[in-house]
């Protein structure tokens, strides 16, 4: 017999798994400035927003399944797990707090070649989310071991929080990229997001460590 969850929790660990996901898959990097090219050039949006959405499913559901099972059954992998999360997400606060203050980033510094066909584009963009080790980290260890504060069953809402930040993310990066093109390709644009996601993942860190 399935048992419920208190609203309030079900909400919280939705809106938890949100934040986390929202902090990390905003992150400048190759898989969002592919995905915002796409979308400028309006080839293959829907395809390629699909597949990064996937590509999420997949493996957040790998590491809700896989590590987080693997880390409630050893209390050592747990306790080492969370602490890993907690510095990992701490190493991230930093590198957008060092990118903010930097040489901002722009569409223009994001450059490269589009694909033509969408077999292309889907190849390309499978390259762009597996190719890169962060995504495992994140998706595998982070949300997997944040997961944990959530229980066997608010750790699913938490997972539903973390997939639904990730779909509306690239659907809006890829099918919104036209109209915030001008906005974002203002230097000072980057820099408010990596302020943003500096916030963001300090305050995941912080409630992870106290959870």
């Amino acid at each position: 017999m399935p048992i419920a969850l208190p609203a309030h929790l079900s909400t919280a660990s939705f809106m938890h798994g949100f934040g986390l996901s929202l902090g990390l898959v905003a992150a400048i990097g190759p898989q969002n400035a592919h995905v915002l090219r796409t979308g400028l050039l309006r080839r293959h949006v829907g395809a390629t927003v699909a597949l990064c959405v996937v590509a999420d499913l997949l493996l957040i559901g790998l590491g809700l399944a896989g590590v987080s099972e693997l880390l409630s059954d050893t209390p050592l992998l747990a306790t080492l797990g969370r602490w890993g999360a907690v510095a990992l997400l701490g190493l991230y606060a930093l590198r957008s707090l060092r990118d903010a203050c930097g040489t901002a980033a722009s569409l223009n510094g994001h450059g490269g070649a589009m694909a033509s066909t969408l077999p292309a584009a889907l190849a390309a963009t499978a390259w762009v989310t597996f190719a890169n080790p962060g995504v495992y980290l994140e998706t595998l260890l982070l949300i997997g071991a944040a997961a944990l504060d959530h229980g066997e069953h608010g750790r699913w809402l938490f997972g539903l929080g973390a997939l639904s930040a990730s779909a509306a993310w690239f659907a809006a990066l890829g099918f919104g990229a036209r109209a915030a093109a001008p906005w974002l390709a203002r230097p000072g644009a980057w820099r408010t997001l990596n302020v943003l996601n500096a916030v963001v993942m300090a305050a995941c860190a912080a409630r992870l460590a106290g959870g």
